[in-house]
């Protein structure tokens, strides 16, 4: 088939990530000499006979992105040269970036060595011989024109054809004879093969490295850290003055930056084989190792075949080579799903806030600057100085008080009316062992207020994230934030812009000497100023300080299935059969206060761990923590950690069994925890230092 671009226009391609036409792009690629190309047919081709292919498509948008991600070619040059040859050169993100990890043709992972496609199953995109060549360019200025292209078509393309600044590529395709030219190119051939790549994107600067520069760009890194790509965009996206705007907030910013960098537990890690591993094999290997050990067990599921999963235990690694304790009992193609469980001696981790965020350049900056918060709940707002203050998804306890002598007006609302009352959130995220697509994890559900309504009420959270786990821990702080049972507004005097810059604050709304509310409260961004008052109005909702507690093992849910996965037989839910209020000492710490004693029923098996969860009694967010049975036998007992005092506490119980299956909770046990009458161990009322009774608030 003849190809040929026709004019200067070029194709749009998409992005993995987004599934948009678009692709890296714009009207500065249009590089000069680029015309309309009358090209000779691609000979020995099936029939019918080969005719002639022209592309007519406005010029995309350019497109950036952070993290790594996958993006599709935008056509420059489309072309059939006098030997048959087909050569695709086009462009794919703009700015340099940091390195190019995958290649796929049309949607196959293909693996490129030498600068030729290998051969893959069969014979396809390759043989013994050299059948597809591919080479990029990683943005740099000036870039370097590609000498291939050139030799095959030097009065279309010469080195004056760079791309300076845009991640480039090409790929040729050689003709092959009919008889061969399915198997080579199953896909229909070199116009239906669009080469996408997977890359490690744009280069960010990090203050907190000493060695960068925020005036040499030649010294920034590549880095997944969601708050330095937002530090990125402002600085040179929407041009954002580093004196200005970041050094005097600067610490701000390096408290949300260490705080994206902070490991988080996983329940387990899904890896996938990067090649295929023959029966008889006793080597995989794997796109990570993260949390394997020498002993540990894996379990090895062929994509589309669950019957075939096998365990082993490995025996050594070697980068991401895994040595098996046997050989394979099945063919594994390339793709298959392997995974673990994350163990206290090696246990699987990933950073707190990471992003993979694509943004068009035509994109409007608040959209774009939205998105990079929601990867990290991230809290921004400007200080009376015009200095940026950022805060990360992270609860912190208040350092000011707005009250009666700062508010000049207020508003509470008590509950949520059913319009906007949300209770189930699908969640999805980017996946690398999907092709760099968008899928689905298991959403997030405030189960007690579906049971209340009877009815599932629901919205989606679809942030440009890399993992199931953040995308879930995302929802847990977005949920909270929907279903917070007071919200309401306030405006200030001058004496209220201490309000300015703080995510959050203890509100106290007294009038006439009645209290209508004493708590923190999350500040909902922006801050306005109130020209009227001189003071700042602002949104506020209800803080839940239990909002980070995180247990990988009930919380995390599962990732979305490499191939088919088998539904697992329900598990019963366990009983509280009692729950009793008890005070005493803490071994570790010395302080005093109040836990739960549970006796719960439940299976009576060898492989079972138990979960409690507490929360004050109307609170949404839940803590959860991984228990002991106190006294093994037909009854459980546990003893829960330290909970509120003077309070209703709200408790439920689960268990996991060996494959990491989890059990419904229990039903909901409401527990008084009043402290009237109770002394310490040294005959001393059960108070805090305030006299007031003892609290975890």
């Amino acid at each position: 088939m003849s190809k040929t671009l026709s004019g200067i226009l070029q194709v749009a391609a998409g992005i993995a990530l987004e599934f948009t036409p678009f692709a890296a792009i714009g009207t500065s690629l249009i590089i000069s000499g680029v015309t309309t190309i009358a090209s000779a047919l691609l000979t020995n081709t099936p029939k019918p006979p080969a005719t002639e292919t022209a592309i007519k498509n406005p010029t995309p948008a350019r497109v950036s992105g952070y993290g790594e991600g996958r993006h599709y070619m935008a056509f420059m040059l489309y072309v059939t040269d006098k030997g048959g040859y087909a050569i695709d050169v086009g462009a794919f993100h703009d700015g340099k970036i940091d390195s190019i990890t995958g290649y796929y043709l049309a949607d196959q992972k293909v693996t490129v060595s030498g600068g030729y496609v290998q051969k893959g199953e069969g014979i396809q995109f390759g043989a013994l011989s050299d059948i597809v060549q591919v080479g990029t360019t990683l943005g740099v200025t000036p870039n370097t024109a590609f000498s291939a292209v050139i030799s095959h078509v030097p009065d279309q393309w010469t080195a004056n054809h760079r791309g300076d600044g845009i991640v480039t590529g090409y790929v040729i395709s050689k003709p092959v004879k009919a008889k061969d030219y399915q198997a080579v190119y199953p896909t229909g051939g070199p116009n239906n093969m669009p080469l996408s790549l997977v890359m490690k994107r744009q280069l960010v600067f990090d203050w907190r490295d000493t060695s960068q520069s925020v005036t040499n760009p030649s010294t920034w890194r590549y880095s997944e850290n969601a708050v330095l790509h937002l530090a990125h965009y402002l600085l040179v996206r929407d041009s954002k003055d580093w004196a200005t705007h970041f050094a005097p907030t600067l610490a701000y910013w390096t408290a949300a930056a260490n705080d994206a960098d902070i490991a988080m537990p996983l329940k387990g890690v899904q890896a996938v084989m990067t090649a295929k591993a023959d029966h008889g094999s006793n080597h995989l290997t794997l796109s990570t190792v993260n949390g394997l050990a020498v002993g540990m067990t894996i379990t090895i599921s062929a994509t589309g075949n669950t019957s075939l999963s096998e365990t082993r235990t490995v025996t050594d690694i070697a980068g991401l080579v895994v040595a098996l304790s046997s050989s394979l009992s099945n063919d594994h193609p390339l793709g298959s799903q392997v995974s673990w469980a994350s163990t206290s001696g090696a246990p699987a981790t990933e950073p707190r806030y990471r992003s993979c965020f694509a943004h068009q350049h035509t994109d409007a900056h608040k959209d774009v600057i939205n998105g990079l918060l929601a990867c990290f709940d991230g809290w921004l707002s400007p200080r009376s100085d015009g200095a940026l203050v950022v805060y990360s998804g992270r609860y912190y306890a208040p350092t000011i008080t707005i009250g009666p002598d700062q508010i000049v007006s207020y508003s509470i609302q008590d509950g949520i009316e059913e319009e906007s009352a949300i209770n189930h959130i699908a969640v999805t995220y980017v996946s690398a062992n999907h092709a760099y697509s968008v899928v689905d994890t298991d959403a997030w559900e405030n189960t007690d207020d579906i049971a209340a309504r009877g009815k599932v009420l629901s919205d989606n959270l679809a942030n440009q994230v890399p993992s199931h786990s953040q995308a879930r821990r995302l929802a847990k702080r977005k949920m909270a934030q929907l279903s917070a049972p007071k919200r309401g507004t306030c405006t200030t005097n001058a004496a209220g812009r201490i309000a300015l810059g703080q995510r959050y604050l203890r509100l106290q709304a007294i009038d006439a000497g009645t209290t209508f509310l004493d708590a923190v409260v999350e500040i909902v961004a922006p801050v306005k100023r109130n020209l009227q008052t001189g003071g700042i109005t602002f949104n506020w909702l209800l803080a839940d300080p239990n909002v980070d507690a995180w247990n990988p093992a009930t919380e995390e849910g599962l990732p979305a299935p490499v191939g088919n996965r088998i539904a697992p037989a329900a598990l019963a839910a366990p009983t509280i059969t009692s729950a009793t209020p008890n005070y005493g000492t803490d071994s570790s710490s010395g302080a005093f206060g109040v836990f739960i004693d549970l006796m719960v029923t439940g299976p009576n098996r060898e492989d079972l761990t138990w979960y409690a969860r507490t929360r004050r009694a109307g609170s949404i967010t839940w803590g959860e923590r991984q228990y002991s049975d106190l006294a093994p036998g037909a009854l459980v007992e546990i003893a829960t950690e330290f909970v509120l005092v003077d309070a209703f506490v709200e408790v439920e119980v689960a268990y996991s069994i060996g494959d990491g299956s989890l059990s419904p909770y229990s039903g909901i046990t409401t527990v008084s925890t009043s402290s009237t009458g109770i002394l310490t161990e040294d005959g001393q009322a059960l108070t805090g230092e305030d006299g007031k009774p003892i609290t975890s608030e």
